[in-house]
């Protein structure tokens, strides 16, 4: 008797020492795995504390979801003074001529626009964002006279200009963190017929964010004033830009980005997001001339 039930309590202490081992091991499996997840991703989890029975491991996720909030704020905070430099950066480049002022800022702004009307990714927005501003990044390279004649390029000035993608993307290609906006300062001038420059890729050789940037350089390009002549008025711009489809660039991207502005007389009244955004970003149309411009040049 006295053997058989000593065995019975060693059966149910083994029995009760696995149970309990597995309510242990198993939530810190949940972490262990929830971690390695993260690894892999490089985003911090948020474990559901609340959920843990035991005290321990409920204390453990606790911190850690705190040390994580921690983090991610810090992460956040590098962002936004990362963002204020580049526009900072995009402001001093812009000032070297008060014929551009503004400019990285208002391509910027009108390429984000269209990203949204054509329901692009947050990480293509992002990516359109930042690499609006530093599209002319290269052209701190450029010789002041060149960049500020109040004339007309020579043959010889026009290919120096055109090397500010590829003087851009090696400013920028060395800096940590900014690899994921190179391509769209070395290919906003690329073309869809193949004629752009530096690589002359064809259609969709280009990277989408790339041909998104590049209408909006063109528009605000074409729509400022120059030293030599007036902006053109929205209309003629349109109309240049609906001409180039097809050639100069992306005909879906440009459909989106003309009916924006043919709908900008009713912005106001509506409810679309990326319409209002484009409305802020348009102000006053300038008055223009009627001379035809290319976009391709203007935006040179």
């Amino acid at each position: 008797v006295f053997t058989l039930a000593g065995l019975g309590a060693l059966l149910v202490a083994v029995i009760v020492s696995g149970l309990s081992s597995r309510s242990i091991v198993r939530p810190i499996d949940r972490v262990i795995t929830r971690l390695h997840e993260s690894a892999a991703t490089g985003e911090l989890p948020e474990f559901d504390s609340g959920k843990e029975r035991i005290h321990e491991i409920r204390d453990l996720t606790e911190s850690f979801n705190r040390a994580a909030t921690a983090v991610r704020e810090g992460q956040e905070r590098l962002r936004q003074a990362n963002v204020q430099f580049i526009e900072s950066l995009a402001s001093a480049l812009d000032a070297r001529d008060p014929y551009t002022a503004g400019h990285s800022r208002r391509v910027s702004q009108y390429a984000c626009a269209t990203a949204q009307a054509l329901g692009l990714s947050p990480a293509q927005m992002q990516e359109i964002r930042i690499g609006a501003l530093l599209h002319d990044i290269g052209k701190i390279g450029i010789a002041d006279a060149i960049l500020q004649k109040p004339g007309r390029l020579t043959n010889e000035e026009e290919e120096i200009i055109r090397q500010h993608p590829s003087i851009g993307r090696k400013i920028l290609e060395g800096v940590a963190g900014f690899q994921a906006y190179l391509n769209v300062v070395e290919l906003h001038h690329e073309n869809w017929d193949g004629t752009g420059y530096p690589r002359r890729l064809r259609g969709d050789e280009t990277p989408l964010t790339a041909r998104v940037v590049k209408i909006a350089d063109a528009w605000d390009a074409m729509t400022s004033d120059r030293p030599y002549r007036r902006g053109l008025s929205r209309e003629k711009a349109l109309e240049i830009l609906r001409k180039v489809s097809g050639t100069q660039t992306d005909p879906i991207v440009t459909e989106v980005f003309c009916k924006l502005w043919d709908a900008a007389g009713a912005v106001e009244e509506s409810t679309d997001a990326s319409l209002a955004h484009l409305a802020r970003a348009v102000g006053s149309d300038p008055a223009g001339s009627e001379t035809s411009i290319p976009a391709q040049q203007e935006a040179s």
